[in-house]
């Protein structure tokens, strides 16, 4: 796995040279606390976690299950910063193993001038960035329409004990003390490493603790905003294609943070269905107290 997050770093690199000297969108962003919001619509809840899990009911959830350690590639060094810090902050807030000083980045923000010229560009000299992902996969990311794209690197799946299942000869072979029942699995997917790639025009008018935020929810997840329906629930997802004049949250919302502390809580040895269930609940468990402070 730190090979995996070494080929990451070495494809960042193709932004060194060209974005040394950029600069920022936007400025850097005060610190603030996680501002949750939104309302309380069970059947809006359902619609919200349905889409950004699209997973059939009796497959799993991957999320990180080895230390995430966030950074940020092509920004001015003190929004390098201000982003790092605030996606480690989310993290925190959500229930995210976060890596400490010093830990080799997995999950990379990386800003250019265009994504499809970048993309084709990291295929071309780093193809093992994209790990083992299929080519089709790949084209998608690729031709993803809007101004940025994201994936996720799978790592070799734990067993019920969260000990990594040997390759024996091709075979992987789970030695965990759990068996399979009707609700688990005997073990559980994880991410090795995730990418994010934005196009710096997209950030004019943002903050930092926006880019942050919009990041964590595309990383720590594998969340796709051009699956919410017109009519969902407040998110930061949004952020980057809402009209220049629409209102946009400060920072990610209620909704989002519950979506994030529900996946990164509880048993993932639970098929998708149940999990759903387990974000849901998160989620309304975010967004009723703000309810309840507006009546």
């Amino acid at each position: 796995m730190r090979r995996l997050a070494r080929l990451c770093l070495a494809g960042a690199s193709l932004l060194v040279a060209s974005a040394a000297s950029g600069q920022a969108a936007s400025g850097p962003a005060e610190e603030s606390e996680i501002v949750v919001t939104g309302r309380d619509m069970e059947q809006q809840v359902r619609e919200f976690v349905g889409a950004l899990t699209q997973a059939p009911p009796r497959s799993q959830l991957s999320r990180f299950e080895r230390p995430a350690c966030p950074a940020a590639f092509g920004l001015a060094p003190g929004d390098k910063q201000a982003v790092t810090s605030r996606m480690r902050k989310v993290a925190k807030a959500a229930g995210v193993d976060v890596g400490g000083a010093g830990c080799i980045p997995n999950v990379l923000v990386l800003v250019t001038e265009d994504k499809r010229v970048f993309l084709e560009a990291l295929e071309r000299r780093y193809p093992n960035f994209f790990g083992d992902l299929p080519r089709s996969e790949m084209r998608r990311i690729m031709r993803e329409p809007g101004p940025a794209a994201a994936w996720q690197l799978q790592g070799p799946p734990l067993d019920s004990d969260g000990v990594e299942l040997p390759d024996e000869d091709g075979l992987r072979v789970s030695r965990g003390t759990r068996l399979q029942s009707r609700v688990t699995a005997p073990g559980r997917p994880q991410f090795a490493a995730a990418a994010l790639v934005v196009e710096r025009k997209a950030l004019a008018g943002l903050t930092t603790v926006q880019l942050a935020d919009y990041a964590a929810m595309r990383l720590f997840a594998r969340t796709d905003p051009s699956k919410l329906p017109d009519s969902a629930a407040p998110t930061i997802l949004k952020v980057l294609d809402a009209p220049s004049d629409a209102e946009v949250p400060a920072t990610l919302t209620s909704w989002d943070l519950g979506f994030l502390r529900g996946l990164y809580s509880g048993d993932n040895t639970l098929f998708a269905a149940s999990r759903r269930t387990e974000m849901r609940q998160a989620i309304e468990k975010e967004v009723k107290p703000t309810e309840k402070g507006r009546d």
